[in-house]
């Protein structure tokens, strides 16, 4: 690297560096899409925090997907809450969020969603395991439901000789749901987060969806997430 070169010019030189395979996995998951029971899809997150205190912390969530191939905006979604940080090892989070969201017939429909978010981090050093509990009510025309949405992410810092403040992290989310009655969605991503500075972490991640209960039951991610502490 050139010695004129700031910090945070290397810093985004490296971030860079992904995109080609970011692109490769693009073209990969493109040629996958040829039914209609797979889509391409792009999940983008602006997640903001703000500390109130030791304690309490506000968050909002604004977040974009781009589905049928990465062709047309198919779900925003707004979400706001208060993160309360019991100890070290475990957070709850009351939340409330607004969806709309592309129905089969190409029609935006709207729900809303009350929750709360249970985070409990494992005492365990070489690498951040944590597992999170997500209970949501969801409000919707024709029919209400809830949902439990158990997630456990493995997130491990990178030496800085590869990219500076910066980890890799995999994560696995089941879906129950008290429609079907039973786990009818599984996540599995795997990404990159970058601290771009103190205030702000770019994370871009591949993330895998399989559903036997709604259509498309088979989507390929391509998201970013953009966090922001104020």
């Amino acid at each position: 690297m050139a010695p004129y070169l700031s910090a945070a010019k290397r810093s985004w030189l490296n971030v860079a560096a992904l995109l080609p395979l970011l692109l490769a996995v693009l073209s990969a998951a493109a040629i996958a899409q040829d039914h209609d029971d797979t889509d391409l899809q792009s999940w983008n997150d602006i997640d903001l925090s703000v500390p109130l205190n030791d304690k309490f912390a506000f968050n909002a969530i604004g977040t974009l997907w781009l589905g049928k191939n990465i062709s047309q905006a198919d779900s925003a979604r707004f979400s706001t809450g208060i993160t309360y940080k019991a100890s070290k090892a475990i957070s709850v989070a009351p939340f409330v969020m607004a969806v709309s969201v592309r129905n089969s017939a190409g029609r935006f429909r709207y729900e809303y969603r009350a929750g709360v978010k249970i985070n409990y981090r494992f005492p365990i050093e070489a690498v951040a395991i944590s597992h999170r509990s997500r209970f949501e009510h969801r409000s919707k025309p024709g029919r209400n439901s809830w949902r439990y949405r158990p997630l456990i992410t493995i997130k491990r810092k990178l030496p800085d000789a590869f990219i500076k403040d910066s980890s890799v992290y995999v994560t696995d989310e089941a879906f129950y749901d008290s429609v079907s009655g039973r786990f009818s969605r599984n996540r599995i991503s795997f990404g990159l987060e970058k601290k771009v500075n103190k205030k702000l972490a770019i994370s871009f991640y591949y993330l895998y969806q399989g559903d036997n209960f709604s259509r498309p039951n088979s989507i390929n991610v391509l998201g970013t997430n953009w966090k922001i502490s104020l």
